[in-house]
């Protein structure tokens, strides 16, 4: 399980809604046979399927300038995985050409490191570097009137939907449920109204949260939340 933590600079603003953006370079920067394996196969438990890599926002100092952001100076992507030929793929690619494409922008490769991640104690202070985001959607309802809701990390919910997720996405990437099911609890630290985000994801209006949490959990379950992300839609930038 490793993240890589990159720095870039682009050479002209990124668009608003870069999610699908960097998604899509993402794949790019894989061999086509791994983007077959991860992006066409993916990994299933059930009738879900799970993509094991998450990335963050993009950070750094920028303005709004109409749809775009310009950054006006570096900025940070990291993208994480429970599987490190994953992260070493993406290395290599960028270690060899040293660009990424975004749309209309260029990005040209500052720094890259590589880190592996360990396997924490069962209480974690995080900051959420993208929105964490989970759904229900109204059961035996069908048509438009069919609804989804995304609670807030302030609902029990929250926390309950969270470990549903990581336990999946452990039996679909490593073929058996996690060793230890005990309770995840998600407490927020410094978490406000103006943490909440709503982003339109492949048509789709995503709404999720930032802000600083304490996680309480079965570490396993912690690691690979670090690894894959925390909640839903890890590989379109969200947890």
């Amino acid at each position: 399980m490793e993240r890589v933590v990159t720095r870039w600079v682009a050479d002209r603003a990124i668009p608003l809604r870069y999610n699908e953006l960097v998604q899509a370079a993402l794949y790019a920067a894989l061999p086509t046979p791994l983007t077959r394996q991860v992006h066409d196969q993916g990994y299933a438990t059930g009738p879900r399927v799970y993509r094991p890599f998450v990335f963050s926002r993009l950070l750094g100092p920028r303005r709004r300038e109409g749809d775009a952001w310009r950054f006006t100076g570096p900025l940070t992507l990291v993208v994480a995985s429970p599987f490190s030929f994953i992260t070493q793929a993406l290395t290599a690619t960028w270690l060899r050409f040293g660009v990424l494409r975004l749309g209309p922008a260029l990005l040209s490769l500052q720094a890259l490191q590589v880190d592996p991640i360990p396997e924490p104690a069962e209480t974690l202070d995080v900051r959420a570097l993208s929105p964490i985001t989970v759904h229900r959607t109204d059961t035996g309802v069908t048509g438009p009137r069919r609804r989804t809701h995304y609670p807030s990390p302030f609902l029990p919910d929250f926390a309950a939907l969270c470990l549903q997720n990581l336990q999946r996405k452990h039996a679909a990437f490593f073929g058996a449920p996690p060793p230890d099911t005990g309770p995840l609890t998600i407490t927020p630290l410094d978490v406000t109204l103006a943490d909440r985000v709503i982003v339109l994801v492949h048509g789709v209006v995503v709404k999720g949260w930032l802000g600083r949490y304490r996680l309480s959990g079965p570490p396993p379950l912690l690691r690979l939340a670090l690894a894959a992300g925390l909640g839903d839609r890890n590989p379109q930038g969200f947890g």
